[in-house]
């Protein structure tokens, strides 16, 4: 095994045992949820390392005896178990009832279970977000999807320059992430296009999209959703349902839904919010779909037979300026788009 692998630092009591200080350690529960999460991530090409602090309050740090005493139980209840390991590492210093061990790398046990166990778990993903104008969003923007690491395998960011006139393309280029693909487009025909753009670059599994402008926060998003995500039978196509938007939003959206569904005879739930994660398999010829903001209609009409939908709260905009939401004209011409491109697609 390289040193360079990628590896998972695994704790022992309280993490692969179940929580049960009654229990001789011998004699200690598995946690199935985090084994299963383990085993997983050592198929996807982990190594494990188990270091456990066992003993070291008891035996007053006292490693000879720890080595005679520990190692031998620690080691059959692994065996015992099927814990999956590369190397078993006793003497972590104990953080005492009410310390914390403190790590930029640490997972907690809900988020390690999701990631490598979840419904996902075995799915690359990724994550496409168009930008145009948000030259003050983009570092921000990358930091906050970072935290999806956390929850998915992300394989690559896909960041398209939707042909911005600031300074965009220069703040795309100083974040140093060897996962990130810049696309660049030099004049901006639309939002569609520019995450066209991005899903043609793509070779994920699945795509994560959302917009530049941090009203919607990715990981917040899974996170508050984790319980229902875990139960899900299958994996499945996710579209937001937008929470905190102002009034007259709602009721704009509403209105277009009430005249699209009757267009479709179908219902049609709010299919605009963002983040938005979508199996690439779902979205057949790119090329056809709008270049427009319509694209959302598109990418929902594709998926429509496999989606969950769930609560996402919408923030107020930290920097940038819509291009649309504050322009009567152009509010009026997207939702006559939407009606025209649902008459023109009508039976799809």
């Amino acid at each position: 095994m390289t040193d360079n692998k990628d590896t998972l630092i695994i704790d022992l009591d309280n993490t692969l045992t179940q929580a049960d200080s009654s229990q001789d350690y011998s004699k200690k529960l598995v946690n199935k949820q985090v084994a299963l999460a383990v085993n997983n991530a050592i198929s996807l090409g982990y190594a494990s390392k188990i270091f456990s602090a066992r003993n070291m309050r008891s035996f007053k740090g006292d490693m000879a005896k720890i080595e005679s005493v520990t190692r031998p139980i620690a080691e059959a209840w692994l065996y015992e178990n099927n814990i999956e390991h590369d190397e078993l590492i006793l003497g972590k210093p104990w953080c005492g009832f009410d310390g914390w061990y403190l790590d930029d790398k640490n997972i907690s046990i809900e988020e390690f279970i999701f990631k490598f166990s979840g419904p996902y778990w075995n799915q690359t993903v990724n994550i496409i977000i168009p930008f145009f104008n948000e030259e003050n969003n983009i570092v921000k923007t990358h930091l906050a999807h970072q935290k999806l690491e956390r929850l998915f395998n992300i394989s690559n960011y896909i960041y398209v320059d939707n042909g911005s006139n600031d300074r965009t393309s220069d703040m795309l280029k100083i974040i140093d992430d060897e996962k990130i693909k810049i696309v660049t487009i030099k004049e901006n025909i639309g939002y569609g296009n520019g995450i066209k753009a991005g899903l043609l670059e793509s070779s994920s599994d699945l795509v994560f999209l959302n917009h530049g402008d941090l009203q919607f926060d990715p990981y917040s998003f899974i996170y508050a959703n984790l319980e229902s995500l875990t139960n899900i039978q299958k994996p499945l196509n996710i579209f937001p349902q937008r929470l905190n938007r102002p009034i007259y939003d709602n009721i704009n959206s509403f209105v277009l839904r009430l005249i699209l569904s009757s267009i479709y005879l179908r219902k049609i739930p709010d299919f605009n919010g963002q983040p938005k994660l979508i199996f690439k398999n779902s979205i057949k010829n790119i090329d056809l779909l709008p270049n427009n903001f319509c694209i959302d209609l598109g990418l929902y009409n594709l998926c429509k037979s496999n989606v969950l939908g769930l609560p996402v709260v919408q923030k107020w905009r930290e920097s940038g300026e819509s291009s649309w939401s504050n322009k009567l004209s152009k509010r009026i011409k997207i939702f006559i788009d939407y009606i025209l491109y649902a008459l023109k697609n009508m039976g799809k």
